[in-house]
């Protein structure tokens, strides 16, 4: 069986569209509240505020309400282009009022005018990466790339955390709280602001009008796509994946009340983190999809994946600290990219921003949802000890191989490719993958 090799014009396209991708991903580890403001914030509103960590969670749940309605980000643009274009004025728009809000922030100290300038870059943060994972679909789901996309996704966001994480806890260690959160903001700022050039260099689109016809037939492919099992069985691993009540800032608390472990041993752990996340994209990448079937991988790394979270439970000296947090990245940037990659092909044509955002919600939704629930447990019912948390964690993790009956893993491009088959460098047409 003889691989699809693209055309001079498709290698061009994805060449560009790989280079759009690291720059957005690095620009979204930055500037996301998970990014470079993640430990300012919470060192801001812990150390700064003196708040306790259910008052913390609670402050952040809004912020994940604009994750929770990313879908509509990609039904609009799909469906409604804004100057003629469906990707790149949106593109333009959204991250200049993540600049803006940005900006705002670094001369605020009042922790509701924080939460508005917060809510808007969360907004447009969330906006833009529903725009990116359209274009992904798009570009990925038949010429056999969205592996590698995934993958480069995997990698640049990890490595803009990496950056994030060791920038956020030499902040947090050289400045006082607000001041910290001021200096992140600014530096996060960067990162629009390049989304901006880079879509304007890299992105090439066709002027469109508005296509009723094109919702009409969209609507009729996501109604289909719905009514797949494999669809909701996605939905449901990536949110109990994602429902992690021990980590976040549960865990935050537990590191620097309990353990006492410094703010710049903490910004360490999150560079650790990611160091282990960036391996896992590119082991992934290079190693493991071109080896085996994504219904084995699903299953492995679900395993690992929880046996690395119930071990946090042994979490004491600052050399096991560092390895947990490095096993910890490595296992769920794998296990995640694996479900991301399973999720770019069931994505119908003509809905593709649309279908790509309700996948990946359902994790944002479990996401902000688990954080409320952890804050509220860790401070409220086991009285700031973290180990019933951590092994609850892990037992969600674990229960995700329950879904993998519902997977459609005989799809053609959900499996893994033929070793016989001479595939063209820069080609995964063959392989059975998301």
């Amino acid at each position: 069986m003889q691989a699809n090799t693209l055309p001079p014009s498709g290698q061009t396209t994805a060449s560009r569209l790989m280079w759009f991708f690291a720059f957005v991903y690095v620009a979204e580890g930055l500037a996301q509240v998970s990014g470079i403001l993640r430990q300012p914030l919470n060192n801001f509103l812990l150390n700064g505020l003196h708040w306790d960590t259910a008052s913390v969670t609670s402050y952040m749940l809004i912020l994940g309400l604009p994750w929770m309605v990313k879908p509509l980000y990609g039904l609009v643009s799909d469906c409604v282009p804004l100057f003629g274009y469906r990707r790149k004025s949106y593109l333009f728009l959204f991250n200049l009022a993540a600049t803006a809000a940005l900006l705002t922030m670094t001369r605020l100290t009042d922790p509701a005018y924080i939460r508005i300038a917060l809510f808007v870059d969360v907004t447009a943060m969330a906006a833009s990466s529903a725009l990116c994972g359209a274009l992904l679909v798009e570009h990925g789901k038949n010429s056999g790339l969205a592996g590698k996309f995934c993958s480069q996704q995997t990698l640049w966001v990890n490595i803009a955390n990496i950056v994030a994480a060791f920038s956020g806890g030499w902040l947090c260690s050289s400045f006082a709280p607000s001041g910290a959160l001021h200096w992140a903001a600014t530096v996060a700022m960067f990162g629009p602001l390049l989304v901006v050039a880079s879509t304007y260099h890299l992105i090439v689109e066709e002027k469109t009008r508005a296509d009723f016809a094109q919702l009409k037939l969209g609507l009729v492919s996501i109604l289909t796509t719905l009514k797949a099992p494999s669809t909701w069985g996605i939905a449901g691993f990536l949110m109990l994946w994602a429902f992690n009540p021990g980590f976040g800032a549960p865990l935050y608390s537990h590191m620097q009340g309990t353990l006492h472990y410094s703010q710049s041993f903490i910004g360490d752990l999150n560079v650790i983190y990611a160091a282990g996340a960036a391996l896992g994209g590119l082991l992934y990448m290079k190693w493991l999809s071109p080896r085996y079937s994504i219904k084995t991988l699903a299953a492995a790394l679900i395993i690992c994946g929880a046996g690395v979270q119930a071990m946090f439970v042994f979490m004491g000296s600052e050399e096991s600290a560092m390895a947990l947090n490095f096993l910890e990245g490595l296992a769920t940037s794998m296990a995640l990219l694996n479900a991301h990659v399973i999720a770019t092909n069931r994505c119908p044509d003509h809905a593709e921003g649309f279908m790509y955002g309700i996948l990946l919600s359902a994790a944002n939704v479990s996401f902000s949802a688990s954080q409320a629930v952890g804050g509220y447990l860790y401070d409220r019912v086991f009285h700031t000890h973290i180990e019933p948390l951590i092994l609850l964690s892990a037992a969600l993790t674990f229960s995700c191989l329950l879904l993998l009956p519902f997977f459609n893993f005989d799809r053609k491009n959900l499996t893994a490719p033929d070793k016989n088959a001479g595939a063209a460098p820069g080609n995964d047409s063959t392989s059975k993958r998301s």
